[in-house]
């Protein structure tokens, strides 16, 4: 049951991931966006999403294995949070100039 919830949870990261990624910045919280311009928003985005697509991938990767394999994995997981992370703060810092 665990597993599904990780493949679900998965899902709505990468579904979530990729409005961000298509221009639904409006998804992320204003303050994360306070120093953006025009200009500089659609990249934010790409880069927001991206993480947020490798974080769901990662999980819903995991909850695959573990159905398949019946037994808990979470490399996947591990891996995917990490890059995924480091993508978003990469987004955070170099368009917003900073976490806030």
């Amino acid at each position: 049951m665990e597993a599904i919830i990780l493949v679900v949870i998965g899902i709505v990261f990468i579904i979530i991931g990729v409005a961000i990624m298509k221009g639904k910045t409006q998804l992320i919280h204003s303050y994360h966006m306070k120093n953006l311009t025009e200009e500089t928003r659609k990249p934010y985005g790409r880069v927001v999403g991206a993480g947020n697509l490798v974080i769901g991938v990662g999980i819903a990767l995991d909850g695959m294995l573990t159905i398949v394999l019946s037994k808990e994995i979470m490399l996947f997981t591990i891996i995917g949070l990490v890059i995924g992370l480091v993508l978003i703060f990469y987004g955070q810092f170099k368009y917003n100039k900073g976490l806030f």
